[in-house]
């Protein structure tokens, strides 16, 4: 099975597309998420089998217990160039679509983040060869499972680590 992990795959083809600009058009990102998600679906279905789009919510349980969680994003969003909220909209509008429109499977868990739900499917399907795409470092803790890869899009290399190793791993968190 394909994790995608569908914000940071899309933000980061979105950031790459606007050179840091923030401005794209709303058609061009809808061709950028179906195009990401086709290219990754031909690259890596016939060894991984379908993909997953895992979704962020936008209230997620940290938030709930931490307070300050990311608090530090909005002020940096607020002097930013993006439109971040208009991006978000065109994120969730996308999900809808691809949830309703395209033949692929789409989680999206009230209260969690994507982290949260690839972290269960592959603790869930540890049988099942797995890729988790996605360029967040914090995944390397899941490579002590059997069966499980992870392709960075940002870097367009297979990530190797010691999951011991993870940002997290000193303070003795698992996701």
């Amino acid at each position: 099975m394909i994790l995608l992990d569908y914000s940071q795959t899309v933000i980061g083809s979105f950031m790459a597309m606007s050179k840091g600009g923030g401005v794209v058009e709303e058609d061009m990102l809808r061709h950028i998420i179906l195009n990401t998600i086709r290219q990754f679906r031909k690259q890596f279905t016939e060894e991984y089998g379908e993909i997953v789009i895992c979704c962020d919510h936008y209230k997620n349980w940290r938030k709930d217990v931490f307070p300050e969680y990311k608090a530090n994003r909005r002020p940096k969003r607020d002097s930013d160039p993006v439109d971040w909220q208009h991006l978000f909209d065109c994120l969730n509008i996308m999900r809808d679509d691809l949830e309703k429109y395209f033949p692929y499977k789409v989680v999206y868990v009230e209260g969690a983040e994507a982290d949260d739900i690839i972290g269960v499917l592959v603790h869930h399907y540890k049988e099942v060869p797995t890729l988790i795409l996605s360029s967040d470092k914090d995944f390397m803790q899941l490579h002590i499972e059997n069966g499980i890869d992870q392709w960075s899009p940002l870097q367009k290399k297979f990530l190797k680590g010691n999951p011991d190793t993870t940002p997290y791993a000193h303070k003795g968190y698992k996701l």
